[in-house]
């Protein structure tokens, strides 16, 4: 996951699989240094 030109490692908070370039929401930083996502239509 890039954001603001740096890459992340990230994970879905979830068991959903998402196609590349949709838009996801950080719910959190973990370890400092990777981000769990989710979707942003996710409920």
């Amino acid at each position: 996951m890039w954001i603001d030109g740096a890459e992340w490692a990230a994970e879905l908070d979830g068991d959903d699989e998402l196609p590349p370039e949709t838009p996801v929401r950080v719910m959190r930083v973990t370890g400092a240094v990777r981000l769990q996502v989710r979707s942003l239509t996710a409920n």
